[in-house]
């Protein structure tokens, strides 16, 4: 493995650490319920999807692999639907400016894969409240 693969992958894990601490730290403040610390949320969120995608082991040129899928994934069941919305919306806009052959399979898997854990499963703990 060579080492700027490694280090990508370093990067990214320690990105997704630091969700895990935004998320201990805001999320679970009674605050959240308010829609101003959830656009807050999300713009924060979709800097760190932001960061994981500057960060990427690139295949080719213009082919990217990273955990944006996971980052975005997570982030929708545990933020919610209004932050992750508003993260798959800037990590989108990123991933069209970036160009290159994998622009539109990135852009779909980004629209794909995040809205189901927020709109599918983050209803249900909603409702298990």
């Amino acid at each position: 493995m060579e080492a700027s693969t490694l280090i990508g992958l370093v990067c990214n894990t320690a990105l997704l650490v630091i969700l895990g601490l935004v998320f201990d730290i805001i999320v679970l403040n009674p605050q959240f319920e308010k829609l101003s610390i959830k656009i807050l949320t999300g713009i924060g969120f979709g800097l760190i999807g932001m960061a994981v995608m500057k960060t990427p082991w690139e295949l080719i040129p213009g082919v990217f692999f990273d955990t944006r899928s996971v980052l975005l994934s997570l982030g929708g069941l545990f933020f919610g639907t209004v932050p992750t919305l508003i993260a798959v919306g800037m990590t989108g806009v990123l991933r069209f400016f970036q160009g290159g052959i994998g622009a539109t399979t990135g852009i779909g898997m980004v629209m794909i894969c995040c809205p189901t854990p927020s709109n599918m499963l983050f209803p249900m703990a909603e409702k298990a409240k």
